[in-house]
């Protein structure tokens, strides 16, 4: 029965191990969608502040010389450097004051009365999957939160407060942000022409595609595969990067966009949309295939959002959810074949008081009790955090908005 022993239900070891042991099924469906875990898993960097180092889109050649010829250093030619501090992301519940009056108790009727065994058990199963939804709760927390910092990274739009769809702040954020103490922009150094809108697309030498091409991609009259040619080109011609094989993830609506184009339906009919008998849209199959033929890029479909409430303590009850996207609406991001080249940089964390704990990087579960009455108590999960692009990498990324 050690597992009934109330002095170890809520130190931070059985925290974790309760959290290692909830099931995927049943979680929130975005929730599994998220795209953090798998592109950028933690990386132990050892320290918060990372001097990073951005390669240029030089590959310069060494020179010449005689036998005794004394090689001359190449200078300004590799690397733009800028520092990153790793944030420390936080989440918290309140074990209320009858939670652990019965993890007590339970404790209690395990030491004292054998008899008990199958009541302890049973109270036990019910307490157990209230904690687990407690620290849960706040391990998704945390989760949403490192999605929201990659995603926005990838979109060189990481701020915090985090603002809404539209881009708008948000008034009255949830005291549970922090935004009063903890706010600002947090650009990444993605370079001009990697970050552009249809509206105002220019090409590798800076000039201006047709007008079709530049047409927002939700009008069907958009030439959507042209507007791909002419990214695909520039970052290879420019960057060296080659984006054939690569993935262009974007949201079901800007990907339904493409089920009604004009040039993509023309193109697989071979004959102008407009004559008697034409189709009006493709399949999702098709689309694939005629992606892979005229632009030999994928499409990855990503819908994740996460959500505030409004008036939260409101005592009528009437609350608010919003939803926002962690892709902004109409965005677009080209990723070269095998991803962008990121990891989530992490470091070491003392997870326990005393001289023994131990130094984990990565997410780790906390307990604290208030030492003054009602001595309430607290769970959470932390985590220090920062996304990183592969040290003296190219940024091998464009982002397009579609809409504007």
């Amino acid at each position: 029965m050690s597992n009934l022993n109330p002095m170890t239900w809520l130190t931070p070891q059985f925290l974790w191990r309760i959290l290692q042991k909830q099931p995927d099924e049943g979680r929130l469906g975005f929730r599994q969608r998220y795209i953090q875990p798998t592109m950028a898993p933690f990386e132990n960097v050892w320290s918060r502040t990372i001097l990073a180092q951005r390669a240029k889109a030089q590959n310069p050649m060494a020179g010449w010389y005689s036998p005794k010829g004394e090689a001359i250093p190449a200078t300004g030619i590799g690397y733009d450097q800028f520092l990153m501090n790793l944030q420390d992301v936080k989440a918290a519940d309140i074990i209320d004051p009858d939670m652990l009056k019965d993890i007590i108790d339970i404790g209690e009727l395990a030491t004292f009365n054998a008899s008990s065994t199958s009541m302890s058990k049973a109270k036990a199963a019910t307490v157990m999957r209230e904690l687990a939804k407690k620290i849960t709760f706040c391990n998704d927390q945390v989760d949403t939160a490192m999605e929201y910092m990659f995603v926005n990274a990838l979109q060189n739009d990481l701020r915090w407060p985090p603002t809404d769809d539209d881009g708008n702040a948000i008034s009255s954020p949830p005291d549970y942000w922090n935004s009063n103490n903890h706010s600002g922009t947090f650009p990444y150094p993605l370079e001009a022409n990697k970050e552009q809108n249809i509206t105002a697309l220019v090409d590798l030498d800076g000039s201006s595609p047709g007008a079709s091409i530049r047409t927002v991609w939700s009008d069907a009259a958009a030439d959507i595969l042209g507007a791909i040619r002419v990214i695909r080109q520039l970052m290879l011609e420019t960057y060296a990067i080659d984006l054939v094989g690569g993935t262009m993830m974007m949201s079901t609506i800007t990907r339904d966009h493409f089920l009604a184009n004009t040039g993509i339906l023309n193109f697989l009919a071979g004959v102008n949309r407009e004559q008697t008998g034409a189709r009006q849209f493709i399949s999702d199959e098709e689309l694939k295939s005629t992606l892979q033929t005229t632009g030999d890029m994928s499409v990855q479909r990503y819908d994740s959002f996460w959500t505030y409430t409004t008036d939260p303590t409101n005592p009528n009850g009437d609350q608010t959810v919003n939803r926002v996207k962690f892709l902004k609406p109409g965005r677009v991001i080209f990723m070269p074949r095998g991803g962008v080249g990121s990891t989530m940089g992490t470091v070491p964390l003392k997870t326990g008081p005393g001289a023994n704990a131990t130094w984990t990087p990565g997410k780790f579960t906390w307990s604290w009790e208030n030492p003054k009455p009602n001595y309430d108590q607290q769970v959470g999960v932390n985590v220090v955090a920062w996304p990183l692009f592969g040290d003296d990498a190219i940024y091998p990324w464009f982002v397009l908005d579609t809409e504007s």
